[in-house]
């Protein structure tokens, strides 16, 4: 067990299983294969992390630096229109459909917004990891076109869409 302030983490080993192929050491690609893939941390500095994990004699597999900004998540927010005396049928619709985006290796998440003020209005908020995920490669598949088969008859005009990225602050979409 490794104790850090009060996180308490189990990491669990089968005496004589396999090495971790070297196929598997990059999980980025490594998205089609089930199983558990890799554990990630936010820590303040990670070189000193390191270092106390290696004087606990922690078999670290691989370690991934990456740069964290607004370049390494976009935001799809589309503003759908329908006709509100149709909301309930159109959700559903919606919650069938997000499996859809879900299974693209470009969705980092995906999220359905009901707009107080204006009755018969939605943001479909998606994570993606680049404009070019959602607008080439997602818009291209079988999925894309599933989701418009289901949710495209309640729209009253075609969504409007927008790519954001964050520049202040944090924002997420599970």
């Amino acid at each position: 067990m490794l104790r850090k302030g009060p996180l308490r983490f189990e990491i669990f080993e089968v005496d004589g299983a396999a090495p971790l192929p070297e196929d598997r050491r990059h999980p980025p690609a490594d998205l089609r294969t089930h199983g558990n893939k890799h554990v990630a941390f936010r820590v303040e500095d990670l070189e000193e992390f390191l270092s106390e994990m290696e004087q606990k004699q922690v078999d670290i597999a691989f370690v991934v630096r990456e740069a964290f900004g607004a370049e390494l998540m976009t935001f799809e927010i589309a503003r759908i229109t329908i006709d509100p005396a149709r909301a309930a049928d159109f959700e559903a619709a919606v919650a069938q459909a997000e499996p859809h985006f879900r299974a693209d290796p470009g969705c980092t998440g995906f999220a359905l917004q009901r707009v107080i003020e204006e009755p018969g209005v939605y943001h479909l908020l998606v994570g993606w990891v680049s404009v070019e995920a959602h607008t080439v490669d997602f818009r291209a598949t079988e999925n894309f076109a599933k989701w418009r088969a289901l949710a495209g008859p309640f729209f009253v005009e075609p969504p409007k869409v927008v790519h954001v990225e964050t520049v202040i602050g944090e924002a997420g979409v599970k």
